[in-house]
């Protein structure tokens, strides 16, 4: 069953009432699709959110370009309709078929004033997508690790691979810090998040030490501190990792905090919705 919220949703660039998604949509594995957040009726990041999605179908660049038109003009259509302010949406291909976007509201949970300041709780659970760079539907991981969370009431599952290696969250990607360091798994490991790319951008814009390398899960005693990052926590501290305590309060992290913010702050005040700015 699809999860929506909202009134309306799009399909092939058409307003339908959300009350028939389910006779229009289905809820099956290796769907490729994006959730973008919106602030304000302002999608974030949204050329880079709409090209990581085109890219996975290895369009050429002309027809890339006339889907960002169609499905940029959809997701304004969607915002406009449903008139929620603030959200998340998730879109998709149809089947994963070029000629059927489809883009809904979907329920969504951020992280709590409190979460901020004190961090959240993480532990590991053993698991590693099939194909990690792909954005793709795994309904058995998302469950296994959406009642795993539950169970442990905890706020993210850390996946681990078959050789003890830190990978990424079960929705986020991770990153650890040592000695004014920043480490964080390999590309090749991971799904390439766009608030992960903003953070690596921000770090070598500010010239911070920085490593992608294997992290394996019997090193999580040599580290200050752990956040993680995404599309809702945007850059959220870990309190624990399973019975690990990590610095909240690390310099760096704060200080990278402040400079996403700032730079979400920036990005909302340019965006224009014919404006083709990354």
């Amino acid at each position: 069953m699809i999860q929506a919220t909202g009134s309306h949703f799009i399909i092939s660039n058409k307003l339908v009432s959300v009350d028939e998604i389910d006779y229009c949509l289905q809820d099956q594995n290796d769907i490729i699709y994006e959730v973008i957040r919106f602030t304000d009726f302002k999608p974030l990041f949204l050329q880079d959110h709409l090209e990581r999605f085109l890219l996975n179908f290895y369009f050429d660049p002309e027809t890339i370009r006339f889907h960002k038109e169609r499905l940029t003009e959809s997701l304004h259509k969607l915002i406009n309709e449903n008139g929620q302010s603030d959200g998340n949406i998730r879109f998709q291909f149809n089947h994963n078929l070029a000629d059927s976007f489809c883009a809904w509201l979907v329920p969504h949970t951020y992280p709590t004033r409190e979460e901020y300041e004190k961090g959240v709780l993480v532990k590991r659970y053993c698991a590693e997508r099939q194909e990690p760079n792909i954005k793709s539907r795994d309904i058995k991981l998302r469950v296994d690790t959406d009642q795993f969370i539950k169970k442990q009431k905890i706020y993210e599952a850390i996946l681990i691979n078959d050789e003890g290696q830190i990978t990424e969250g079960s929705r986020s990607n991770i990153f650890f810090i040592q000695k004014n360091i920043i480490l964080t798994p390999p590309l090749s490991m991971v799904l390439p998040g766009i608030t992960r790319q903003k953070i690596l951008s921000l770090i070598e814009k500010n010239q911070f030490y920085y490593k992608e390398c294997i992290i394996k899960i019997s090193e999580i005693q040599n580290f200050e501190s752990c956040f993680i990052s995404g599309t809702s926590p945007k850059i959220l501290p870990v309190a624990y990792f399973d019975e690990k305590r990590m610095e909240v309060n690390n310099k760096l992290l704060l200080k990278l905090i402040e400079l996403y913010n700032q730079h979400i702050d920036n990005y909302l005040k340019d965006f224009r919705w014919n404006s083709s700015r990354k």
